[in-house]
């Protein structure tokens, strides 16, 4: 659902401010699907900036694909930081989001805890809790450099490599409370837009559902078992490749074998 509004011409504000306010006077109309980002003169930006007087302002709410996918991060994000506060950080070796099976993605973490509803239940609520008190999300341009040293410090490392082959000299990186990451795309101004979601347990890992309605259906991992499967196989085989994520890519580009990388996969599908 998309809004334009014309801004006053004597101020300066910032996106969120006038979001709140539209959202305000039509509380009915934004109930369902808050306003996540604004597209400033046909260029999408997130509602902590600050825009002049005189500009054409399109507000994205999370029904829409874009928004969508901002909400998405958001609530990656959130589950991120609430799993390492309930496990430890030192207990936690890695966290990886796998895959998408409808409106899941499977996420699969690895370290010295036990993963059980128990410790699923508290990741939740700490969810819960960074959305009722609106914990900001902040984002900031560091130097490349800084940003490999700080994601190397928390053990981040699939990150850290990420950035070996960026040819910026800067990056964009986020942060809620404490914790930081890397997001490619756009996030919400807060975690108080990650209300509706499930932690569905599942193999060695779990499920993170984020329903687009309050009354869709829970999530059934059974119903799913051979799209599951195939979709496990080829993380497996990445796993074998030593290609698992875009770092690994990028260091088989940059050797000179990706050709080599090809033949391998095509061996494996055969």
């Amino acid at each position: 659902m998309n809004k334009e509004h014309n801004s006053a011409p004597d101020t300066r504000f910032t996106l969120q401010d006038l979001a709140m306010r539209v959202m305000k006077e039509h509380p009915d109309q934004y109930r369902l699907a808050p306003i996540i980002l604004a597209a400033v003169d046909g260029k999408l930006m997130e509602l902590g900036k600050s825009v002049q007087a005189d500009t054409s302002i399109r507000f994205i709410t999370t029904e829409d694909p874009t928004g969508r996918m901002a909400l998405v991060r958001t609530t990656i994000f959130s589950m991120l930081k609430a799993f390492f506060a309930q496990a430890g950080r030192s207990n936690v070796r890695t966290i990886t989001v796998d895959f998408q099976i409808q409106d899941a993605l499977f996420v699969r973490p690895a370290g010295h805890f036990q993963l059980d509803e128990q410790l699923l239940e508290g990741v939740a609520r700490r969810m819960q809790e960074y959305a009722q008190n609106r914990y900001p999300i902040h984002r900031r341009r560091v130097l490349t450099q800084e940003a490999i040293q700080e994601f190397s410090r928390y053990r981040m490392d699939s990150k850290a490599r990420l950035f070996r082959y960026r040819l910026s000299g800067t990056v964009h990186i986020y942060s809620l409370g404490n914790f930081v990451d890397y997001f490619y795309g756009h996030m919400a101004p807060d975690a108080g837009y990650v209300k509706n979601f499930r932690l569905i347990p599942w193999d060695d890992g779990f499920f993170l559902q984020i329903p687009r309605t309050q009354e869709e259906t829970v999530f059934d991992p059974a119903a799913h078992e051979k799209e599951y499967a195939t979709l496990r196989e080829s993380h497996i085989w990445a796993q074998k490749l030593d290609c698992e994520d875009v770092a690994d890519l990028n260091g088989w580009i940059c050797k000179g074998q990706a050709s080599t990388l090809i033949g391998i996969q095509e061996a494996l599908i055969e």
